[in-house]
C-alpha cells in the first residue's frame, strides 16, 4: 500500500524488528529471531612451508617432520590455509630442531586442533680432519687414512708435538698423547655422533 511506512531495526544480534504503519496510523509489528549456527570445523585445508605445500599434508594428520638443510639457523615461515573464513589460527614458532605449533579454533570458539611441525636440521657425518702436522718430522697426511707408522730421526726419544685442524667447526676432537712406545690417538666425532680414530705409531 502506498500509504504504508515501514521501519526496520535490529533489537539484538539475533533479533530483527519490522514495524509497518498504515495510512490511518494503525501498526503491525513483526519480530524475526535468528538462530546462529556456529561451525565446529577446526581442520586446515593445507599447510605451506616457505610458500611450498607440505607434501604429505592431510587435514586429519596433526604431526609432521620437516628436514632442513645443514647449518640452517632459522625456522622457515609456516602458512596455514584455513578451511573456513570463520576459523582463527595462531602459529607459535620455536627454534630449529624443535616443534612449531599451529592452533586452529573453529567459529564456535571451543572446538580446536593443534598441528605441529618438527623442524630437524641435517647433521654432518664428516669425521675427517683438514690436516695433521708433526713438529720436526716429515709426515704426509691423508684425510681418508686413519693408521700411520712414523719413524723418528736418530736421537729423538720423545713423541713430537702434534697439531691438527678440524674440517668443520661442529666436530669434536679428543687427542690422547702417548709415549713413543705407544700409539697416539686422535678421535674425531662428527656432528651426527659418528666417530673415527686416527692412530700414530712412532718407531
Amino acid at each position: 500500500d502506498k500509504g504504508q511506512t515501514v521501519m526496520s531495526y535490529n533489537a539484538s544480534d539475533i533479533e530483527q524488528v519490522i514495524i509497518v504503519t498504515a495510512e490511518n496510523g494503525s501498526q503491525a509489528t513483526y519480530h524475526f529471531n535468528y538462530n546462529v549456527k556456529y561451525l565446529t570445523d577446526a581442520d586446515l585445508k593445507g599447510l605451506y612451508i616457505d610458500g611450498k605445500e607440505l607434501p604429505d599434508f592431510a587435514s586429519d594428520k596433526l604431526e609432521y617432520t620437516y628436514t632442513l638443510p645443514w647449518r640452517t639457523r632459522a625456522v622457515p615461515s609456516v602458512q596455514p590455509v584455513l578451511n573456513s573464513e570463520t576459523q582463527t589460527v595462531v602459529v607459535t614458532y620455536n627454534g630449529v630442531n624443535e616443534k612449531t605449533y599451529i592452533k586452529v579454533v573453529a567459529s564456535d570458539g571451543v572446538t580446536e586442533k593443534v598441528y605441529s611441525v618438527q623442524f630437524d636440521v641435517i647433521k654432518s657425518k664428516n669425521t675427517q680432519l683438514d690436516y695433521i702436522v708433526l713438529s720436526d718430522v716429515d709426515f704426509d697426511f691423508d684425510p681418508a687414512k686413519t693408521d700411520y707408522t712414523i719413524t723418528l730421526p736418530y736421537g729423538i726419544n720423545k713423541a713430537p708435538q702434534l697439531f691438527y685442524k678440524k674440517q668443520e667447526e661442529e666436530q669434536q676432537v679428543s687427542l690422547h698423547l702417548a709415549p713413543v712406545t705407544e700409539p697416539t690417538t686422535i678421535t674425531v666425532t662428527a656432528e651426527n655422533g659418528d666417530t673415527r680414530t686416527d692412530r700414530k705409531s712412532v718407531v
